[in-house]
């Protein structure tokens, strides 16, 4: 299948939860079973290894001395590892993810970074930058401010993101300061995961209204409306189809508050990716 889509002329390869191509169900063995790398090395020499191609893997129990593993040049596994040490400050330790963490700890973020900054060395491996993805809430709103200082929240977070060592990695949206949806109710909610945590949730009582603030929070459809491609002045009340979804807009101000588009990036376009570029070669 891989050199199927090779031959076709494709750039490269992201790979799912591929820490998990070792497991051993049966010995309760999830992530980084014991023939992971075996089965890496044994792909990477069938199908790209000899190519010029970019693979990254998605890694969520990777540590840096973890992440050498998969990404030294020498070892013929991945490019790049997606790791996920610091989107896991979002949620309660030990807790699912709907317990999402009220006060964020940013001192733990800054040492997450200079931690893969540090021990991740460019002869060792490769990392991935990123804040969003498909999975994840809107990074604005998670570790910003989503109204009053929506625009700078999100520049600040590109500045960061760009300003690292390592690949970064833009999701639809991020590059115009997108945030979470306000949804209201559970028929405005497609996510099958979200959908399943409110049925379990409601069967053992916990309220609507806790249920919704966790979705609106920590959801996965946040991360999969439309990308907004013009500005939208919406009147009260109208219905707002969003491709698969279709939302209730009740506030004229609730729209234009959370999803009017402006460009974020475009100072760092015009003039600091240049200066980069020169700076690191």
């Amino acid at each position: 299948m891989m050199n199927y889509w090779i031959h076709k002329g494709i750039g490269g390869f992201r790979m799912d939860v591929i820490d998990m191509i070792g497991k051993i169900p049966d010995e309760k063995v999830v992530n980084n079973g014991p023939m992971l790398h075996p089965y890496l090395k044994e792909m990477n020499q069938a199908t790209f290894g000899d190519k010029e191609l970019l693979t990254v893997g998605e890694t969520w129990g990777a540590t840096p001395e973890i992440a050498k593993l998969y990404s030294d040049p020498k070892g013929q596994e991945l490019s790049m590892v997606f790791q996920f040490e610091h989107i896991c400050l979002q949620y309660q330790e030990g807790q699912p993810k709907w317990h999402y963490q009220k006060e964020l700890n940013v001192g733990k973020l800054k040492e997450i970074f200079n931690k893969w900054q540090t021990e991740l060395g460019v002869e060792d491996g490769w990392n991935s930058l990123f804040w969003n993805n498909h999975d994840l809430p809107r990074i604005v709103s998670i570790w910003g401010n989503d109204q009053e200082y929506r625009e700078k929240s999100a520049k600040a977070f590109a500045i960061l993101l760009h300003l690292m060592r390592g690949t970064p990695y833009i999701y639809q949206g991020e590059e115009i300061g997108m945030t979470n949806y306000p949804f209201e109710t559970l028929d405005q909610v497609e996510d099958i995961e979200s959908l399943n945590y409110a049925r379990e949730a409601l069967e053992k009582g916990v309220p609507i209204e806790e249920i919704m603030d966790s979705i609106r929070v920590i959801g996965r459809d946040n991360a999969r409306t439309p990308m907004q491609w013009m500005k939208a002045k919406m009147l009260a009340s109208q219905q707002v189809n969003l491709g698969w979804q279709l939302i209730q807009t009740t506030k004229k101000s609730t729209f234009k508050k959370h999803w009017q588009i402006q460009i974020l990036f475009s100072i760092l376009i015009k003039n600091s990716f240049k200066s980069v570029r020169k700076t690191v070669g």
